[in-house]
């Protein structure tokens, strides 16, 4: 049971860091909605970067 906690940990953590990268890396506009997201996904650890995720990737098919 504890390895299950440590694996589930460190994937949150690598998903948190994977999204706070990936959105200072985009190229949002306005830069305004960069900081709202990076804001949800560090109050929100678990549940923003699952958001954010899956709705770049809907965005990003329209383009």
């Amino acid at each position: 049971m504890q390895t299950l906690i440590i694996v589930m940990v460190t994937l949150a953590l690598v998903l948190w860091a994977a999204a706070i990268v990936s959105i200072a890396r985009s190229g949002m506009n306005p830069a305004g909605s960069k900081i709202v997201w990076i804001a949800f996904v560090i109050f929100f650890p678990i549940v923003g970067p699952m958001a954010y995720f899956g709705l770049k990737h809907g965005t990003a098919t329209q383009r």
